[in-house]
């Protein structure tokens, strides 16, 4: 099992917690990603930063296009 604190650039990933942080603040972050996100972790599935830092950048993405198309219906 990977360290409890894992760091992906600006983001802190603190599973003991179950948290995500971005630059100190907390992320609101559903279950699914956030179990997907530390699943991936455990797991060794991805083992560099570059692409976990995807994954939670691309969540961040999704997240506000589908609170946009909320906002627009």
């Amino acid at each position: 099992m990977p360290s409890e604190r894992i760091h992906l650039g600006q983001f802190v990933l603190d599973v003991s917690r179950y948290e995500l942080t971005r630059a100190g603040k907390p992320v609101r972050m559903e279950r699914i990603p956030m179990d997907l996100l530390i699943l991936l972790i455990w797991n060794d599935l991805s083992t560099t930063n570059s692409v976990l830092s995807f994954f939670v950048h691309s969540f961040f993405f999704l997240q506000e296009a589908a609170r946009v198309a909320v906002e627009e219906l």
